[in-house]
């Protein structure tokens, strides 16, 4: 029996070896609790989450399947998105990049052309989901269901505290005034246009203190602390999948306004022809739209959380979510970014119309733009449950006892705590643009994409130092450095000069 036991865990060795970016050659230790790494470090929770068999249901014919479907779309829907199947997985995925952010993608396509524009895209796009990945294999070998479960494996307590600190007093709180932001300028923006020229707004609900003061108490009070409450992935899993929709809306808008509507683009041959013969590249306009790239793609934070919560918890199934995820986001921004951008090339304002990033303020009042400017306002919303939800893990990390997760009560109450802390930063801070590019290139870049390369690194430790899959990550990680210095620069660059 013993002789049994130990070829079947040299068989799963073997095999763990063989995944994706996990080293394979000679080094037979490296995968082994033989490397100072606490392997025996465990979240709780992540003992909580088994691999469950869902019951096959037998096949059905497309007549069946289309009255099965009319009978109770809600039914069909709540099967397809059930908690931890892969497509209620995908959905959280692709929630987490779009939004608001879809809106800056022309922004990037002008300041850098079709061609490079796509180029800068992609780049992002494999940035993600390498050190997304990087992340799942640190889950996979450590059992691990966040962040701090990495950093205490990897590097100890200390490194998991400060791991923590970054995730909530900088990184997500940080991501939460973006959405509050976006919130407070579209929602006047929005109504002023509905109401028309000729009315004014309130100005409890217009542009003005009292105005921000109202918006920022209904966002935060109204629709975030309720929405917040849920203390799992998959208990937003509906709310995910409305917001997937209406980004697809969104996009799809973009698209048809750009291609249809001859008020908005007179001569669509020659606004093709001016967008794809920009080529305009300079390094200003990259490291100003590097930002945006990096915020398109920050769901590292979330990966613990969505492989954790797979029904089949293995490297084959996140895989997919991953790809299928991220190539969904992707798709959408090429499309938002390409045709947003297109629609108004020609336009001698074109400078002023792609530096609001966003592109909806461009568009005249018709029905599909006003569907849009409501429906990114719930798609923000819907996306910001999934900001705070890994502050609770970082609350449960820092406040409570080792294993110990966040009851009913204290679940509402540090929601609360959290929600109110950013509605005062929100009054406090009118405007975080500036505060959101110097963490772009600082907190948000080092959680998203150097903190993943550094614990693989140390799982990594007994390969060779030149081993190719090392060499990857050094160069991934020598990139974001060199990127995020260089984009610190030219903001202080454009801070001293006022060159925009």
């Amino acid at each position: 029996m013993k002789e049994i036991n130990r070829t079947t865990d040299q068989d799963l060795n073997q095999h763990e070896k063989t995944n994706l970016l996990e080293y394979t050659g000679d080094n037979q230790n490296s995968i082994l609790g033989k490397d100072n790494i606490n392997y025996s470090v465990v979240s709780p929770s992540s003992q909580q989450h088994k691999t469950t068999e869902i019951p096959q249901s037998p096949p059905q014919s497309p007549g069946q399947r289309l009255l099965y479907v009319a009978a109770s779309p809600a039914r069909y829907i709540k099967k397809q998105i059930r908690p931890g199947g892969i497509k209620s997985s995908i959905f959280s995925l692709i929630i987490l990049c779009l939004g608001a952010g879809t809106l800056g993608m022309p922004y990037v396509f002008y300041k850098n052309g079709i061609v490079f524009g796509i180029v800068m895209l992609l780049v992002g796009t494999c940035l993600s989901m390498y050190t997304g990945w990087l992340v799942v294999i640190c889950c996979h070998r450590l059992n691990a269901s966040r962040y701090e479960d990495i950093a205490l494996a990897t590097y100890g307590k200390k490194a998991s505290i400060l791991t923590s600190i970054c995730m909530l007093a900088l990184g997500k709180i940080i991501l939460y005034q973006r959405a509050y932001q976006q919130f407070k300028e579209l929602l006047p923006y929005t109504l002023t246009k509905l109401v028309g020229p000729d009315h004014t707004l309130p100005d409890i609900i217009s542009n003005t203190f009292l105005g921000e003061t109202f918006w920022a108490i209904l966002f935060s009070f109204g629709l975030v602390f309720p929405v917040s409450l849920a203390r799992t992935l998959s208990a937003l899993r509906f709310s995910s999948f409305f917001g997937f929709m209406i980004s697809i809306y969104i996009v799809v808008a973009i698209v048809f306004l750009c291609l249809f509507s001859r008020e908005i683009t007179p001569d669509l041959g020659h606004s093709f022809k001016t967008s794809i013969s920009n080529f305009d590249i300079n390094g200003f306009g990259i490291f100003n739209s590097l930002p945006i790239v990096i915020f398109a793609y920050m769901y590292q934070t979330n990966i613990p959380m969505i492989y954790v919560e797979l029904e089949k918890k293995d490297l084959k199934h996140m895989w997919k979510v991953m790809k299928i995820g991220t190539a969904g986001a992707t798709t959408a921004y090429l499309f938002a970014g390409v045709f947003g951008y297109t629609a108004f090339a020609d336009y001698p304002d074109v400078k002023d119309k792609m530096e609001l990033q966003n592109v909806l303020k461009n568009y005249p009042n018709n029905p599909a733009n006003f569907i849009s400017l409501f429906g990114i306002l719930i798609v923000v919303l819907f996306a910001t449950p999934l900001t705070i939800l890994p502050c609770k893990d970082t609350i449960e990390e820092l406040f409570l006892k080792p294993g110990q997760k966040l009851n009913n009560k204290q679940n509402i109450i540090w929601t609360f705590i959290l929600v109110t802390v950013s509605f005062f930063i929100s009054l406090a801070i009118p405007n975080i643009g500036d505060a959101m590019t110097i963490l772009g290139a600082t907190t948000n870049s080092g959680i998203g994409f150097l903190l993943p390369i550094i614990y693989y690194l140390k799982l990594e430790k007994k390969a060779p130092r030149w081993a190719s899959h090392k060499i990857v990550a050094y160069f991934v990680f020598v990139f974001i450095c060199c990127s995020s210095v260089i984009e610190l620069s030219m903001f202080a660059y454009k801070k001293a000069t006022g060159n925009s």
